[in-house]
């Protein structure tokens, strides 16, 4: 059952480009359907999960590297499973009207079923890799909907700077995953949690968390990284709402909590989450307060919650875990119903920008009825989901011990403040005071557009009301986050409190920072101006563009024996590195008991004279022909030296060497520079030198160190029992030594299309 949360929606895109006529018409319909069967799947899961029974799955993977398809549906995976599903169904509704006409549509739908199993996938992973694989696959899809409009220059360069700083965070998180298994031994998260004593009590602790929280923070748009979120608003609306509300960016929020059992009493963690996530809080904020976009300016909230939820889990108390959790899906709601309502505005009116709007609520009165109820929840304003999770934001800040806990609280009250600011500006710019340019005659949002975030309005006012409603789906998860039993309780009205106090004091500043707007806007624009990484991020790529091409072009000069000394002499420096940090061992061993004969001598002689004629020759025959001379030299050796099949196959690769050397450079004579100076022909000749003697150091450090007498044993052994076969010579060219073998392959083929293109351009010249 569980593989139908991941499988079903990845299918289904799939399947997309291939559906006939009606279905065709209907794709919305087609994936609101996808999404709402997984949603009722999920919501029957809910009784067995509230009673502590989790449906899981594991299948062998690579079971060799400790990879394996492991599931497992706890509180918490449920929870996320119940927004991503949910909020799917409402937002893929809202898309068969908004995207009927999207010229991109089919690639639309199929990109977000997958994008949607993608998330499915990473929420109820239980191995660290699985994980991994998931978490990469919502960064590959997420890319292809931001850039749905690939013709447009600034679509593709938003998508390619999303994915960039997500996949190097998400490779960061890899290598800090590599390091809990060296530690432990499993990627098993079940195992991990039982073992959280020994993976603390590690050498490697420091590199696991730093490397794990940046995964989280590049793929949640937490400052420094969240430059690219707002870069991504170049996505459809239905993108943008499922993006920013249940899916993408929660994926670093996901982490963070599901890995809080492990990490919540190391202070590295603690003051690293709790630090970042604060600032990002506030600036996120305060850089809402500056757009006049819509969807610029959610995005900025989105940056600002997010950092609300990230500091909460680091904080890791039960009151913290409880309260991230409500706002999480509190933001999913509320987000989501922003996101479709400034959709709506854009279908409608055409325009998104904040200057020419104004006065709607006499326009479009339903549309603004949705956006009062969810800019409110957003504002933290009872009787909505915001005020009810922003209440137990406060309380688990209030809870926390000495001056950092009151000055997080503190921090959460501005916050709050600054939230309340935009969400104002929001509502109040667009849809009271006095028409604006762009807004026409009344008229009435059409119905597929109205109903979904009209959903979720009435969901934020269900929940706010009556939050116990869903206390059976945040008590487990918020258990699976702490791994222990927890009693959650969820009530509208706390009584005359100190949160209560706060936050009705955020309501205040928040009134006044909406008042004096444009001055805090003209006081902090140079501080938030140079607070994002897209300028650094620009620098780096224009910087690239300009160094790049020029060490390519003075690289690639068209000579290829400047290729052949580029190469030597990476491959120099990397052998050269290796012997001096393996040690190897004294050589002088190597003489003791090595009886050479005239034969041998006269061999090396022979060997030797025919590398030294190379140097000499000018005319390309001569050359193929020394250099066939000393490879039969070679083969000689080998069957001196009681090799016979080396020598044979040596034997036949110099005669196929020649000919095709011959056939080669007739073509290829345009593509040498026969004019180089001797100074470069006695550098060239150097390296030729250089090279040798360092591969003659390394084949005699290769001998002089102890091997084992003989591995065929083990080959013959195993070779019945691991690969089922009996041909132990194919076996260990197979299965063994598969990947060396793949090497090998891959080798040849890019020397034969590196020939291949060599001519071709030769000829070209000619």
């Amino acid at each position: 059952m569980i593989l139908l949360f991941f499988a079903f929606p990845a299918a289904a895109g799939a399947l997309i480009p291939f559906l006939p006529g009606l279905l065709r018409r209907n794709l919305g319909v087609f994936s609101a359907g996808v999404a709402a069967l997984l949603f009722a799947l999920a919501v029957s899961q809910i009784p067995e999960v509230s009673n502590g029974r989790y449906p899981s799955f594991t299948f062998p993977w690579v079971p060799a590297l400790g990879a394996h398809l492991s599931l497992l549906l706890d509180g918490y995976a449920l929870f996320f499973t119940l927004l991503i599903t949910g909020v799917g169904f409402l937002i893929f509704a809202y898309s068969q009207r908004y995207m009927s006409e999207h010229p991109r549509r089919v690639k639309f739908y199929s990109w977000m079923l997958v994008f949607a199993g993608a998330m499915l996938g990473l929420v109820t992973s239980s191995n660290l890799i699985l994980l991994y694989f998931f978490w990469e696959m919502t960064t590959i899809s997420s890319f292809f909907l931001i850039g749905l409009f690939d013709s447009q220059e600034e679509a593709r360069w938003n998508a390619v700077k999303a994915l960039a700083v997500t996949i190097l965070g998400g490779l960061a998180m890899l290598a800090g995953f590599i390091l809990i298994y060296v530690t432990l031994g499993t990627f098993e998260l079940t195992e991990i949690w039982s073992r959280g004593a020994e993976l603390r009590d590690s050498p490697l602790l420091i590199p696991i968390v730093i490397l794990v929280i940046l995964g989280a923070l590049t793929k949640s748009a937490i400052f420094p990284f969240h430059s690219w979120l707002p870069s991504a608003m170049v996505a459809p609306t239905p993108v943008s709402a499922y993006l920013h509300s249940a899916t993408m960016v929660k994926g670093g929020v996901f982490l963070v909590a599901r890995l809080t059992p492990l990490f919540a009493s190391v202070p590295l963690w603690e003051w690293t989450l709790i630090t970042l996530g604060l600032a990002t809080l506030l600036i996120g904020g305060f850089l809402a307060l500056r757009e006049s976009d819509l969807k610029g300016l959610l995005a900025y909230s989105t940056i600002s919650q997010l950092g609300m939820m990230v500091a909460l889990y680091g904080l890791g108390t039960e009151l913290a875990v409880k309260a991230a959790t409500l706002h999480l899906m509190s933001h999913a709601i509320f987000k989501a119903g922003l996101f479709l309502v400034a959709g709506t505005i854009e279908y409608l009116v055409g325009t998104r920008d904040l200057r020419p709007l104004g006065g709607l609520a006499w326009v479009i009165p339903g549309l603004a009825a949705v956006a009062a109820v969810v800019s409110l929840s957003l504002a933290g304003i009872p009787p909505l989901s915001g005020f009810v999770s922003k209440e137990a934001l406060i309380e688990a800040s209030v809870a926390s011990a000495g001056l950092s806990g009151w000055l997080m609280t503190a921090i959460l009250v501005i916050g709050s403040a600054v939230t309340l600011a935009y969400s104002m500006k929001f509502l109040l710019g667009a849809f009271w005071g006095g028409r604006g340019d762009a807004v026409g005659p009344r008229r009435w949002a059409p119905l597929p557009l109205l109903i979904p975030p009209s959903v979720l309005a009435l969901a934020a006012l269900v929940i706010g009301v009556y939050p116990a409603l869903v206390g059976a789906i945040i008590s487990p998860a918020v258990e699976s986050i702490t791994q222990k039993p927890v009693h959650v309780s969820l009530y509208f009205w706390p009584g005359l409190t100190l949160p209560l106090a706060l936050s009705a004091l955020a309501i205040l500043l928040g009134i006044g920072v909406y008042w004096r707007m444009e001055i805090i806007n003209r006081l902090l624009a140079p501080l938030t101006t140079h607070l994002t990484l897209d300028l650094g991020y620009r620098y780096i790529v224009g910087l690239s563009c300009r160094t790049v091409p020029r060490i390519y072009l003075r690289l690639q000069n068209g000579d290829l024996r400047v290729y052949l000394v580029v190469i030597m002499a990476v491959v120099m420096a990397l052998v050269a590195a290796g012997l001096l940090v393996s040690a190897p061992p004294p050589l002088a061993d190597l003489a003791e008991g090595v009886n050479l004969g005239v034969l041998d001598y006269a061999l090396a002689g022979l060997v030797t004279l025919g590398a030294v004629a190379l140097l000499f020759r000018r005319r390309p025959l001569d050359l193929v022909l020394v250099l066939g001379f000393v490879g039969s030299l070679v083969a000689a050796a080998f069957a001196l030296y009681s090799a016979p099949d080396l020598a044979i196959t040596s034997i036949v690769v110099e005669l196929l060497a020649m000919v095709l050397l011959m056939l080669a450079l007739s073509r290829m004579l345009k593509l040498f520079n026969v004019s180089a100076s001797r100074p470069a022909i006695t550098l060239q000749a150097l390296f030729s030198v250089a090279f040798g003697g360092l591969v003659t150091l390394l084949l005699l450090s290769v001998l002089a160190t102890p091997q084992s007498p003989s591995i065929s044993p083990f080959f013959i052994e195993n070779s019945p029992a691991m690969a089922k076969a009996k041909n132990v010579v194919n076996t260990i060219l197979v299965d063994f030594r598969g990947f060396d073998t793949l090497g090998e392959i891959a080798v040849v083929a890019i020397a034969a299309l590196a020939i291949f293109v060599m001519v071709r351009a030769a000829k070209e010249r000619v």
